[in-house]
């Protein structure tokens, strides 16, 4: 703590800097959560799905909403 009080930064560069660190490490690891819960999700509906389907040719269920949806539902997240 003395070393950042005793250095010439100002209290804004300091806050600044702090605000996008935290920034920055947030959105990476949204990103990650995203990509994760995609993946996963891709797999179990693989997984659920493989021969489930007795060669009727019936469509495999689908266990994510369109793509549209996703955006909303990011959103309404708090």
């Amino acid at each position: 703590m003395e070393t950042i009080l005793s250095s010439p930064v100002s209290r804004t560069h300091l806050c600044l800097g702090k605000f996008l660190l935290v920034l920055t490490a947030s959105l990476i690891t949204a990103s990650l959560l995203m990509v994760s819960g995609g993946g996963s999700t891709t797999v179990v509906q693989k997984i659920a799905c493989a021969g489930s389907d007795g060669g009727r040719g019936e469509a495999p269920p689908q266990l994510m909403r369109p793509g549209g949806d996703r955006f909303g539902i990011i959103m309404a997240v708090p």
